[in-house]
């Protein structure tokens, strides 16, 4: 590191940094050099339209797999945590027993 009084600090790399850095960088072409881009490679998990619904059973199976999915989504993905669904029905069971109580706290109040 060089410093003077009027310039600030500058990092100046020494001989083994920028044969370190130069030895990465071959290696790293080197490397992409020899990689093949053309990748044939077939997906039997990622059928055409034609082999997803071609029987009954394969259509049942889309459909089913398609709710299933986005069911477990809306509900936390199976974790045991409550779904949405849960959530708006003790939310509605709270109001409704609050409204309960109230309705019944004001009964008895009117009966005296």
């Amino acid at each position: 590191m060089v410093a003077t009084a009027l310039a600030p600090a500058v990092f100046v790399p020494s001989a083994r940094d920028r044969a370190t850095a130069f030895v990465a960088a071959f290696a790293i072409v080197a490397l992409a050099a020899a990689c093949n881009p053309d990748l044939n490679v077939t997906n039997p998990n990622n059928p055409d339209v034609g082999r997803a619904i071609s029987t009954p059973g394969d259509v049942r199976n889309l459909i089913g797999n398609s709710y299933n999915g986005a069911y477990l989504a809306m509900q936390g993905n199976a974790r045991p945590y409550p779904g949405i669904a849960t959530g708006v029905m003790a939310d509605v069971m709270d109001v409704l027993q609050k409204t309960q109580t109230l309705r019944f706290n004001l009964m008895t109040e009117l009966e005296k």
